[in-house]
C-alpha cells in the first residue's frame, strides 16, 4: 500500500485542505506536468505546415498522446495501490518534461508520434497517483479535494497554450527547450513533498472513511460493474466534445487556409486559456457542489447546461464568444472530479486503480473522438464536425439518469 499517502482527517474545512501541504505540492506538480500535456495544440498550425499535415493526422498524434498516456494510467494506479510509487511521479513530470520540450527535434510525422506517445507514459505515471493522495487527504470531502488536485491540472492545461504560444512567437519550436526549467522544479516539488510524507503519515487503508465500511460501500462493490460501465460511458461522452474542443479550437481560430502570423497564433491562445480557465472554474465549483447538494444533481444540470454554451460559441464572434466559451468549459469540467471519487467508492480498496481508469482508459474514448471529429472535419468542414459534439453533453446527462438507478448510493453527497 502506498507510504506516502495522508491519512483521512475527520472532516476538513475547505481552508485546511488548501492548506495541506502534501494536497498543494502534488496539485503544483499537476498544474506543471499538465502545462505539458496541453503543448501539442499550439504546435499544430506549424506542425500542419512544417510536416505536411491534415486534420486527420493531427487528430491521430493527438489521439495516440491520450491514448499512450491513458491506457497507462490504470496500470501505474495498480501499481500505486501495492508499492511505495512516491518516485514514478516524480519520474512522470520530468520525463513529459524533458519529451515534450524537444517536439521541434522532430524531423517528420513519425518522429513526432514516437516522441508524443514516450512522454505520455510520465502522464500516466503521475495522475493515479496524486488522484488517490488528493481524496484521502479530503476525507469526507474527498470531491472537494480531488477538485483542488485537478484544479491545478486544467491552470496548467490552461497555461500550456500560452506558454507554448509565447515561446513560439519568439524562438520557434525549438525554444520549447526553455519548459524544461518549469517542468524540473515541479519534480523536485512532489519529491520532496512524498519524501517528507514516506514512513511518517499512516497509512489510511482503503479510500473510504475511516470506520465507515457501511452498507453504502458493500452496495456499490455489488454493483460495481454496471456502475463503472456507465461512469466510463459518461466520462467518454464528455471526453469526447471537451478533447475535440481543446484540440480544435486553435485551428478553428486560426484557419488552416489563413498565413499564420503572430496575431491570430494569440487569438487562438487566448481563447483556449479562456475556456481553460473556465474548466477550472468548473472543476472546483463541481466538487464543492456535489459535497454539499448531490453528485447526480450537480453533473446533470450542468451538462445539460453545456450544449447550448457550446453551440453558441461555435457561432459568434467577438466578445459574447469569449463568455460563452469560459462558460461551455466551466459547465463541461463539473463532473470530472465528482466521477473520479465516484470511481473510487465503486472500488474502495483499488484507489489507484479506479483513478488510473477514470483518468485515463476513460479518455482513451475521448482521445479516440477527437481523432474521429478531425476525420469528419476533412469531410464536412471543422465547424460543421464541431456543432454535432453538442449532442455528447445531453448524452452523459441522460446517463447520469441511469447511473442513479443502478448505483444510487453514488448519488448523495459527503455526510
Amino acid at each position: 500500500m502506498e507510504a506516502s499517502v495522508a491519512a483521512a482527517p475527520a472532516r476538513p474545512g475547505l481552508l485546511a485542505l488548501a492548506r495541506n501541504r502534501l494536497l498543494l505540492s502534488v496539485t503544483f506538480g499537476h498544474l506543471v506536468n499538465d502545462v505539458f500535456a496541453n503543448v501539442l495544440p499550439m504546435t499544430y498550425p506549424l506542425l500542419m505546415s512544417t510536416l505536411h499535415l491534415n486534420y486527420g493526422m493531427v487528430g491521430l498524434v493527438g489521439t495516440l498522446f491520450i491514448c499512450a498516456g491513458s491506457l497507462s494510467q490504470p496500470f501505474f494506479g495498480f501499481l500505486a495501490d501495492r508499492i511505495n510509487t512516491r518516485y514514478l511521479a516524480v519520474f512522470g513530470i520530468a520525463w513529459m518534461a524533458v519529451l515534450m520540450s524537444s517536439i521541434g527535434n522532430a524531423w517528420d510525422y513519425t518522429s513526432l508520434v514516437v516522441i508524443t506517445c514516450l512522454a505520455a507514459l510520465g502522464n500516466g505515471a503521475f495522475h493515479p497517483q496524486g488522484a488517490m493522495n488528493a481524496a484521502r487527504v479530503g476525507g469526507r470531502q474527498r470531491a472537494s479535494g480531488v477538485s483542488i488536485f485537478l484544479l491545478g491540472g486544467t491552470l496548467g492545461f490552461a497555461l500550456g497554450p500560452l506558454l507554448t504560444a509565447a515561446i513560439i512567437i519568439n524562438w520557434g519550436l525549438s525554444g520549447l527547450q526553455i519548459l524544461l526549467i518549469p517542468g524540473l522544479l515541479g519534480a523536485a516539488v512532489v519529491g520532496t513533498a512524498m519524501w517528507r510524507h514516506d514512513g511518517r503519515t499512516p497509512d489510511s487503508g482503503p479510500l473510504t472513511v475511516r470506520g465507515q465500511h457501511t452498507a453504502r460501500h458493500h452496495a456499490a462493490t455489488s454493483v460495481s460493474l454496471l456502475g463503472l460501465a456507465v461512469l466510463v460511458l459518461i466520462v467518454a461522452m464528455q471526453s469526447w466534445a471537451y478533447q475535440s474542443m481543446v484540440s480544435y479550437i486553435p485551428l478553428l481560430i486560426t484557419g488552416k487556409q489563413q498565413v499564420l502570423s503572430s496575431t491570430n497564433l494569440s487569438e487562438a491562445s487566448r481563447f483556449l486559456f479562456l475556456l481553460l480557465v473556465g474548466a477550472s472554474i468548473g472543476m472546483l465549483t463541481g466538487g464543492l457542489l456535489a459535497d454539499r447538494i448531490g453528485r447526480i444533481q450537480t453533473c446533470a444540470s450542468a451538462l445539460v447546461l453545456t450544449a447550448p454554451a457550446m453551440f453558441l460559441f461555435l457561432h459568434t464572434d467577438g466578445l459574447l464568444a469569449i463568455v460563452l466559451a469560459m462558460a461551455a468549459g466551466l459547465l463541461i469540467e463539473v463532473s470530472h472530479p465528482i466521477t473520479v471519487v465516484m470511481a473510487q467508492e465503486i472500488m474502495p480498496r483499488s484507489a489507484g486503480l479506479a483513478s488510473g481508469l477514470i483518468l485515463g482508459l476513460a479518455f482513451v474514448t475521448g482521445g479516440v473522438g477527437a481523432f474521429v471529429t478531425g476525420v469528419i472535419a476533412d469531410h464536412t468542414g471543422l465547424l460543421t464536425a464541431m456543432t454535432t459534439l453538442t449532442l455528447f453533453p445531453m448524452a452523459a446527462a441522460l446517463l447520469f439518469l441511469v447511473l442513479r438507478r443502478v448505483s444510487p448510493q453514488l448519488s448523495i453527497a459527503a455526510d
